[in-house]
């Protein structure tokens, strides 16, 4: 495995690791590479995960993993989604996630003390999104979807998604939606099929109202 363009590494007192600055890992081998396994590990600056040979990466494998900077995915040969770790985003200015393909997460949490989480790339959550401050800011083209089995807890004022989001599966669910400083949920009952999925959106435009007839199941 190679890791370059870091300005420094140091060890955690628990056996984690600590990298300042921008960093690529790219594993260069045929073997599987293992992050965060039994111990967290830190970035601190902006983090690229590259596959240049046939093994794989698993970089949050089973303990947290804290990403401060932006984040980058550029081979299906990277999988985030390995097994149960989680990946914390936890910068003080904004971040994105990007790459050329669906960035595959298994337990994100967003709990940022300042800016918000940009998606410029699709993502997909297939165990448990944790919202605690921070947004994450979505379009139609760079969509979160939460997989069947997924599930989001603590949404709010805090922490939501400005943008949509689509959830697959056969279980009611409440959309994690807001805009601006405001959290505004949608909720649906759970659809027949595993395989149903709807996506959903909160728009806020004072401009806008209803006019003519409104179907009469209509509260607001």
């Amino acid at each position: 495995m190679n890791v370059t363009k870091t300005t420094n590494i140091s060890a955690l007192s628990d056996g984690g690791n600590r990298f300042y600055g921008d960093v690529t890992i790219d594993n260069n081998s045929v073997q599987q590479v293992r992050m965060a396994t039994n111990t967290r590990d830190r970035y601190y600056g902006n983090v690229s995960f590259v596959c240049s040979s046939t093994g794989v990466i698993r970089p949050f494998y089973n303990d947290t993993t804290e990403v401060h900077g932006h984040l980058s995915v550029t081979s299906n040969k990277v999988e985030p989604d390995a097994n149960n770790g989680i990946v914390r985003f936890a910068g003080n200015n904004n971040q994105t996630v990007s790459g050329n393909l669906t960035v595959k997460f298994k337990n994100p949490i967003i709990e940022k003390t300042g800016g918000h989480v940009t998606l410029d790339t699709s993502v997909s959550v297939s165990g448990t999104l944790k919202l605690v401050s921070g947004n994450i800011l979505t379009t139609s083209a760079h969509l979160l979807t939460m997989l069947a089995g997924s599930s989001v807890t603590g949404a709010s004022n805090s922490s939501f998604v400005s943008g949509p989001v689509k959830k697959v599966g056969n279980t009611a669910f409440t959309f994690p939606t807001g805009k601006g400083n405001s959290y505004r949920a949608v909720e649906i009952s759970a659809p027949s099929n595993s395989t149903d999925a709807f996506t959903a959106e909160h728009i806020h435009d004072e401009e806008q109202g209803l006019y003519g007839a409104n179907d009469t199941t209509l509260g607001l």
